[in-house]
């Protein structure tokens, strides 16, 4: 079994139900079969483009849209760390969380350029820049180049249910904001315990 592709399994049982409405894109309708090939195109462009392998870190400075998802999923393909970045921290504060985290990539949304180019010097892990809609710098990748990766599958990588999927950091209300490490077993054991509760 294959842990972190949730979308090639949901493929699989409802190919052609509604997965997701893309409300920034005309409120596109998105099919689970449409979500796992856009997932896939974004997993084979993260480790064919830009060199992501499991265990490297990419985060994310984005409001919520489904390129947002693309990207969670993607690196669950990958087995690879997806770190949250709170879009109403400042430069500053964002820096520490990337210097802690050592992420390969940055994605960020179109409406944080500024906070991209800030970040850019300070930030030595950080091998690529991708702009989801209009790019900060000429030098960045475009999350639209995606487009040109295949829809198959990514080679599959072994994963435990020990092993990290993504860091989301606390509030840091006693001092330095902490990484919490949420696993593939963690987030498979919160999605049941959703169902089961919500019915």
């Amino acid at each position: 079994m294959h842990i972190g592709d949730w979308l090639f399994r949901r493929e699989l049982l409802t190919p052609d139900k509604l997965a997701l409405i893309d409300t920034e894109h005309d409120h596109r309708a998105v099919t689970y079969r449409e979500w796992n090939r856009a997932a896939n195109r974004t997993a084979n462009f993260l480790r064919e483009r830009l060199g992501i392998a499991k265990g490297d870190r990419v985060a994310v400075l984005a409001m919520n849209c489904v390129e947002y998802l693309d990207v969670w999923f993607a690196l669950g393909k990958l087995g690879a760390i997806l770190q949250n970045l709170n879009w109403r921290l400042a430069p500053a504060e964002l820096t520490a969380l990337l210097q802690d985290a050592a992420p390969k990539v940055l994605i960020y949304g179109g409406e944080f350029c500024a906070q991209a180019n800030e970040l850019r010097s300070h930030t030595s892990s950080v091998r690529n820049f991708v702009a989801v809609e209009g790019k900060a710098d000429g030098g960045d990748a475009s999350f639209a180049e995606r487009e040109a990766f295949s829809a198959a599958p990514p080679p599959p990588v072994e994963l435990a249910w020990s092993d990290p999927w993504v860091i989301c950091y606390t509030g840091g209300t006693t001092g330095t904001p902490k990484g919490a490490v949420l696993t593939h077993g963690s987030i498979t054991a919160n999605s049941v315990n959703t169902i089961v509760s919500w019915g």
